[in-house]
């Protein structure tokens, strides 16, 4: 659970919301919920037939999809997709992401655990405060 928000908050910006009024937060809530669940369903299924290839290759580490890059992919995709109404455009913009999400991977490294920077000053962005919602 805590890496699905880690993902939707930090891949799908899910707390920088543009709208101020409870209407338009929850509105683009929903949005960005059924965007992760769509990303989620490729990047799964990617991460499939990745390990299932990894069984022929000689690599070191088990890789999985690389997540920023399949994020990058799949909304563009996804909207191009729900404002098209020819069925075989959708198929094909599909298959495109599938392949896409496929193609590129990144290995899986166990114990890493990367120095963390330390936090800037608090009164750096003093000034920039998020708006209140009404």
């Amino acid at each position: 659970m805590e890496t699905f928000f880690s993902f939707v908050k930090t891949e799908l910006e899910l707390e920088n919301f543009s709208g101020k009024t409870k209407n338009a937060v929850l509105q683009e809530f929903y949005a960005t919920m059924t965007i992760a669940n769509m990303c989620l369903c490729f990047i799964n299924d990617a991460d499939e037939v990745i390990a299932a290839n990894h069984e022929n290759t000689k690599r070191i580490y088990g890789h999985q999809a690389n997540r920023r890059l399949s994020v990058g992919q799949i909304v563009p995709k996804f909207l191009e997709c729900v404002f098209t109404d020819s069925e075989r455009k959708r198929n094909r913009l599909w298959k495109e992401v599938e392949q896409y999400c496929e193609r590129f991977s990144v290995p899986i490294r166990p114990g890493r655990n990367p120095k963390r920077k330390q936090p800037r000053d608090k009164k750096f962005y003093a000034n920039a405060r998020k708006p209140r919602l009404s």
